[in-house]
């Protein structure tokens, strides 16, 4: 029997109401059927005798049976199984076109599922023979299509024609079943996660964040066996200490119904601390609130990612600051410091060592260095290496300037004093810039900006000094930065010119060429030598296409000497280490048609002993071209004896430094007979740069030096005039020459 829709809906309680009804009021199946009048509903004999009264039954009948009728819920009667009667909406469930067409057939034929046929037969036979009340139970249809459809029959004994029967309504709970098997696969998929995931999962209660469930991988973390754990609480078990504590949990909790990868320490049952990641969720399960967790074991990233910041923050070498490191800690004592200095230093001398003793040797002396600047300074101050053989330190004291200069001295002599590197010794010095904050900056930028230019000052003037920042120095940069400007301007516009000083042989007693020399032509400054600018060309990187004008102008210049009369040029330490100087020589000497005997190329001590190797190669290449080497300032830099012998030199010029001294210091005298006879015994020629007096002249021609040029011959030329000057005598009255290896 039927309801109208409203009444039938997937609730399983209001159906099992609906044939409650129906029970409870006695409305037996001959009350709502059996009524209707028609033969095929009842079998009981109408008494014509009660007319009006039958009428008034009829007419209620016949209501009730369109209500059933018209129901969307199958309602059936059948006895045995054979059915009696059934709605549109049993047909539709069967595949039947009209009740009529199920009419006396088997409700267990092919409509039911093979495998429920047995149920649905066993529980028709011992529900017919009992007066139990509705039964209930589900089992499958098959549809129309061979498609599975689960009801929910219920069923209650009826009287039928006299005789027991059943009435049942079938409740399509298809799409439930799909949630129920659904919902059983994901509970049976969690617990099968649950219990198999590597990450430490607990389920616990919400209030006191007890216990109730874990999986084995927390119990490998945490050890104990499952009952040793369950109804114990997180505090208890000490899986929580971290910046949340157990009331601040639950608040997030409750807040947001979550939190993510809050990274907290906790203590396995051995003492050891780990580290774990966790995240959890809040569920609401049959009205009590539980803690999902999940949890998984971060020591050792955690680990790994400090020695990657301190990868990041220190020096892998040394372990002193690095540059990061170092302008943070300069941040932070500009905020809590009123007053506190800064150094900037750089080794004088390593690079040279780097390169002749290789970068494993380099390496242990910086580590040297490092201990020695450790050494000078106290524990709250810092110390950063910032690149190379760059130092810089933090000096955290407010009696400044004297206070940083201080400590800048004693670094100083502490860097000069020897190192013993791998047995052998090593001696270096330091260049120091220093600076005070926040008088000379108020930012990281601007310190270090203002130590790094008393650095450059100090480097630029005099090496092993020590320079502080003042307004000077701001005024020096930006005189120096107006210089850069206009030297590039000159070298596009063409203000630079070659001049030439006479190479006189003290022997023969005449020209036998001339010194190229670069001078610039400024348009407010007027002339200007090659030691106010030179410098600047190397630093700024203009010198390669300076050298390359020189060379090239020079070459073209002497072309046009009479006989073989020589060019001497100028070759600069950056463009000795240009890999395509033996190239641009070529070039230069192919475009003036000048023969490579007529060439000869000067370099300085300094430049052989930066690079040995590199220099060393590059002078072979172009003493294969043909031309002649001079090896420049002899004497002035560091021992170059070793250089003598390794490098095809063919000429050493005495520095105008030593030549100044004749005469006067005795020095200088041994120094050029020392000179002299050294050169006499490798093959060498000489000459002696700077001659200003008879004197010296008398004394180096007694020596036996080859060559001398200098303002008592002639000072430099510029290039027209100096074509007169190659042929013109030379007008002196000329001292004895003693040619050399005679007594």
């Amino acid at each position: 029997m039927s309801l109208p829709r409203s009444r039938f809906n997937d609730n399983r309680a209001n159906h099992t109401d609906s044939i409650g009804e129906f029970a409870a009021e006695n409305f037996t199946f001959e009350r709502l059927v059996g009524e209707l009048g028609a033969a095929p509903f009842h079998g009981m004999q109408a008494d014509r005798r009660q007319g009006v009264k039958a009428d008034a039954a009829k007419l209620a009948r016949h209501q009730v049976a369109e209500i059933v009728d018209s129901s969307s819920t199958a309602v059936l009667v059948h006895r045995d199984g054979r059915l009696l009667h059934a709605n549109q909406a049993y047909a539709n469930l069967n595949g039947y076109v009209s009740p009529e067409d199920a009419i006396a057939r088997h409700i267990a034929g092919n409509g039911i599922h093979p495998d429920d046929k047995a149920l649905v037969q066993g529980r028709i036979r011992a529900h017919i023979r009992s007066n139990e009340g509705p039964a209930h139970y589900e089992f499958r249809l098959l549809g129309p299509n061979g498609q599975v459809i689960w009801v929910d029959c219920l069923a209650m004994r009826i009287e039928w024609d006299e005789a027991p029967a059943l009435l049942a309504t079938y409740h399509d709970v298809t799409a439930r079943k799909r949630i129920e098997k659904a919902l059983r696969r994901s509970e049976l998929l969690f617990a099968t996660v649950f219990q198999n995931s590597p990450d430490q999962m607990a389920l616990s209660t919400m209030g006191e964040l007890r216990l109730i469930d874990v999986n084995e991988a927390f119990l490998c973390a945490h050890g104990g066996s499952r009952e040793a754990v369950i109804g114990r609480t997180w505090t208890e078990l000490k899986l929580w200490f971290g910046r949340l504590d157990r009331l601040q949990v639950i608040a997030e909790l409750r807040r947001s119904g979550r939190f993510r990868d809050v990274v907290h320490s906790a203590r396995t049952p051995r003492g050891e601390r780990i580290e774990l990641s966790t995240s959890a969720d809040l569920l609401r399960v049959n009205g009590e609130e539980l803690v999902l967790s999940v949890s998984h074991d971060v020591t050792e990233r955690r680990r790994n990612e400090a020695r990657i910041a301190d990868t990041e923050l220190y020096d892998s070498l040394t372990g002193l600051a690095n540059r990061m490191l170092f302008r943070t800690r300069l941040e932070q004592t500009l905020c809590t410091e009123r007053r506190f200095g800064v150094l900037n230093i750089d080794l004088d001398g390593f690079k040279e060592i780097n390169d002749t003793c290789g970068y494993l040797f380099g390496d242990a002396l910086l580590k040297q260095v490092a201990a020695r600047l450790c050494g000078c300074v106290r524990d709250q101050d810092t110390v950063a290496r910032l690149d190379g053989d760059e130092f810089a330190l933090i000096q955290l004291s407010s009696r400044q300037p004297s206070g940083i200069l201080t400590l800048a001295r004693r670094i100083i002599q502490r860097l000069a004093e020897p190192f013993n590197v791998e047995g052998h010794q090593a001696v270096i010095g330091a260049s120091v810039g220093t600076a005070v904050a926040p008088r000379d900056g108020a930012n990281p930028d601007a310190i270090l900006r203002a130590v790094g230019r008393a650095l450059y000052r100090v480097k630029s003037t005099v090496r092993g000094g020590c320079r502080e920042f003042d307004a000077t120095i701001e005024g020096e940069l930006a005189a120096h930065g107006q210089l850069e400007r206009e030297l590039r301007r000159a070298v596009a516009v063409g203000e630079l010119e070659l001049f030439f000083q006479p190479l006189i042989d003290l022997r023969r007693r005449h020209i036998v060429g001339c010194e190229a020399l670069l001078r610039w032509h400024h348009p407010e400054r007027g002339l200007i030598g090659p030691d106010v600018f030179v410098q600047l060309a190397e630093e700024s990187g203009l010198i390669t296409p300076i050298g390359t004008w020189v060379l090239r102008h020079a070459c073209a210049e002497a072309a046009n000497w009479p006989g073989d009369m020589k060019v001497a040029v100028n070759i600069s330490p950056m463009q000795l280490r240009h890999s395509g100087l033996a190239e641009e020589v070529r070039a230069a000497l192919d475009a003036s048609g000048l023969t490579p005997a007529r060439l000869e190329l000067e370099v300085t001590e300094s430049v052989v002993l930066e690079d040995t190797e590199e220099a060393l190669r590059t002078l072979r290449r172009l003493k294969s071209i043909g031309l002649s080497l001079a090896l420049d300032d002899f004497g002035t830099g560091y021992s170059s004896l070793g250089s003598l012998m390794h490098i095809p030199f063919d000429r050493v010029k005495i520095d105008r430094s030593f030549i100044a001294g004749l005469g006067r210091r005795i020095e200088s005298t041994a120094i050029v007979c020392a000179v002299t006879g050294l050169c006499a015994t490798l093959g060498l020629s000489t000459t002696a740069e700077g001659v200003e007096t008879h004197e010296q002249l008398a004394i180096l021609m007694a020596e036996g030096v080859d060559e001398a040029q200098g303002h008592l011959f002639s000072s430099a030329q510029a290039g027209p005039d100096i074509s007169k000057i190659l042929t013109t005598p030379i007008n002196l009255v000329w001292p004895p020459f003693r040619p050399r290896g005679v007594a």
